[in-house]
């Protein structure tokens, strides 16, 4: 059975009117699935309503779609282990660190909470978790605006390691994922891995990071692609992500630990969807970052 949020965020987003809608719920959950995945009218298109009648009376004419990704891929669980066959992954990182940000320029501001949600590809579960808050040294007073976002407060931080500590607890943690061949790193996101991490190495003078940690996926561009075709619309952060897939934010935003439980569900409800996800942005650190073509597999 095809979740009813996931259609009606479908509807609101194309603004369907009544009869395309009724329409669309009419069709078989498989059916449904296969509009859902490949509907994707030009942007200037007046009468959308009109062309979704059009294409859910030829999707249902066709009893079986092979090809499609649902008779591809199977339930959800089989498409994210579809993906990360296709990518030879075992394993997703999703990770959203919090920062000092007391300042316009995001490449001073110093890591706060260090968390990473480790998602199994092939089961869609979380296995694990790495979650630590950092004491800045830079600037040991975290600001008003700081601790209001985060809900990250003082004495948290006065009492924890800094960053130098928490990477090296972190590399050990990560184990067999550290050379990037079973594991890539999903933020909501470049700042992360693109600015945040390779600022900080920097400023401390520490060698680069493990090859895992120097690729991503910034998920708003799988998610973008996925969700809005060829309307070219644009993800405009998690809890915009969220809640076009009809999701419940969970926990506090700008937790990163809670953040990255968030993002780690998203990542799950693209993959159920067909979406492949794969890199989207590297950095070498003898450079800026770069961004990567993004690779999609639809119906």
């Amino acid at each position: 059975m095809l979740d009813e949020t996931r259609t009606q965020a479908f509807v609101q987003r194309f603004g369907l009117d009544e009869k395309a809608a009724s329409k669309l719920r009419e069709l078989a959950p498989d059916q449904q699935l296969r509009v859902l995945q490949e509907f994707a009218p030009p942007a200037d298109m007046a009468d959308v309503s009109g062309k979704l009648i059009s294409f859910a009376k030829k999707v249902k004419k066709t009893k079986a779609h092979a090809g499609s990704s649902a008779s591809s891929f199977g339930d959800g669980s089989q498409r994210l282990a579809a993906c990360g066959v296709i990518w030879q992954l075992t394993h997703y990182l999703v990770m959203d660190f919090e920062a000092t940000g007391d300042n316009v320029d995001s490449r001073t501001w110093e890591i706060v909470e260090f968390p990473c949600v480790v998602v199994n590809a092939r089961t869609l579960e979380i296995e694990r978790e790495f979650h630590e808050y950092v004491r800045p040294t830079r600037h040991a007073r975290l600001s008003t605006q700081c601790v209001q976002n985060t809900g990250i407060q003082q004495h948290m931080v006065d009492v924890a390691d800094p960053l130098t500590a928490v990477l090296g607890r972190f590399y050990q943690w990560l184990g067999d994922f550290d050379d990037g061949s079973k594991a890539c790193v999903v933020t909501c996101g470049n700042y992360d891995l693109g600015t945040a991490l390779p600022a900080e190495i920097d400023a401390l003078g520490l060698p680069p990071p493990p090859a895992v940690l120097r690729q991503w996926v910034n998920i708003k561009v799988p998610f973008s692609q996925h969700v809005f075709g060829a309307q070219g619309g644009k993800a405009r952060g998690m809890a915009n992500m969220l809640q076009l897939l009809g999701l419940q934010l969970v926990g506090r935003h700008h937790s990163g630990i809670d953040d990255s439980r968030n993002i780690a569900n998203i990542l799950k409800h693209l993959a159920q969807d067909g979406c492949v996800i794969t890199p989207t942005g590297h950095h070498t650190y003898d450079g800026v970052p770069q961004t990567l073509p993004v690779k999609e597999i639809g119906a």
